[in-house]
């Protein structure tokens, strides 16, 4: 079986059954298709130029999440000098939406010094978040 979708795989995505995903999804395994035909008629100059707005891009992108872990840490600092670093921030909807404030573990603040989450509220999550499944 293919690794690649486009490729005669079958992908289903779970939990995004709209029509917007569904064309966006044929749009983008279409386009992949099209890039990879011998006889394709998309010029090698757009590719170039398709790379070159994707590393510019990319590297935008990668400047903006630098300045947001700043921001974080910086969140971070004022927690520990609260008191409140290493709590779970994670709003229950079982509870009045109160935060679930168990304390987070030491070891998934090692791995993990940006997380809000305990491993929990985490699981609880992952459960929650649309998956892809392939055939």
């Amino acid at each position: 079986m293919p690794a690649n979708p486009g490729m005669g795989q079958e992908v289903v995505l779970v939990g995004l059954d709209s029509p917007r995903h569904a064309e966006l999804h044929a749009m983008l395994v279409a386009r992949i298709a099209d890039i990879r035909n011998p006889q394709s008629t998309m010029p090698i100059i757009a590719l170039v130029d398709a790379a070159a707005e994707v590393e510019t891009e990319l590297w935008s992108h990668l400047e903006r999440m630098k300045e947001d872990a700043i921001i974080v840490l910086q969140r971070a600092v004022k927690q520990v000098e609260t008191g409140t670093y290493g709590n779970c921030r994670v709003r229950r909807h079982d509870h009045d939406n109160q935060p679930c404030n168990r304390r987070i573990s030491m070891r998934r603040l090692r791995k993990f010094p940006l997380t809000g989450k305990c491993g929990t509220c985490e699981r609880k999550e992952l459960r929650h978040r649309p998956q892809i499944r392939r055939r």
